[in-house]
């Protein structure tokens, strides 16, 4: 949630929501329900969400529909996208269709945080990396230390956070990157 830029104009959209804890840390940083739009495909956990968020709009439906769910709810500008999702576990080609939804929804200068769970390189460093190998119009942007209160270990050489096992005295493995839309 720290990685959204909340000076920039627009939506934020939150992919795969699950019990919510993102989108608690998206409230808590300060994202207004009226431009945070939460996309939820699992029936369970869209019920969750809507118990446990009672004043947000929680959406059920794909991610691979994201553009199309953000203008029905009138979001025209997306400002950024923050996507836990699960990506080994869909198809190549819906993983795919996933980020070009997020990367082209993005307004200049906004901002794809992308994270996963996961330790897995084809779930995380390697499915950015075959990303920017074919898309222009998004960069890089590194994670610095002092967001990550001091923890400079987590940051990759390329600018990305990885936690492994014995990190921070046993966690899960997990990766981020935040990837920011040139612009035009």
């Amino acid at each position: 949630a720290a990685q959204v830029d909340l000076s920039l104009p627009g939506g934020v959209v939150e992919l795969g929501a699950g019990t919510g804890v993102i989108t608690q840390a998206l409230l808590d940083a300060g994202v207004d329900t009226e431009q945070l739009l939460v996309i939820e495909r699992d029936d369970a956990l869209h019920g969750l969400l809507t118990r446990r968020f009672p004043d947000l709009a929680i959406t059920l439906g794909d991610a691979c529909e994201m553009q199309a769910l953000a203008a029905a709810r009138g979001m025209n500008r997306i400002s950024a996208v923050v996507s836990s999702l699960p990506l080994l576990a869909m198809p190549d080609r819906v993983q795919w269709q996933i980020l070009d939804q997020a990367l082209g929804a993005l307004a200049p200068g906004g901002t794809l945080v992308f994270c996963t769970c996961s330790l897995q390189p084809e779930e995380g460093p390697a499915r950015i990396a075959a990303l920017l190998q074919g898309e222009a119009t998004v960069t890089r942007v590194a994670i610095r230390p002092d967001e990550l209160a001091g923890h400079g270990e987590l940051i990759t050489a390329e600018g990305d956070l990885r936690t492994l096992p014995y990190h921070l005295g046993g966690i899960d493995g997990f990766f981020a990157c935040r990837l920011q839309r040139r612009a035009a």
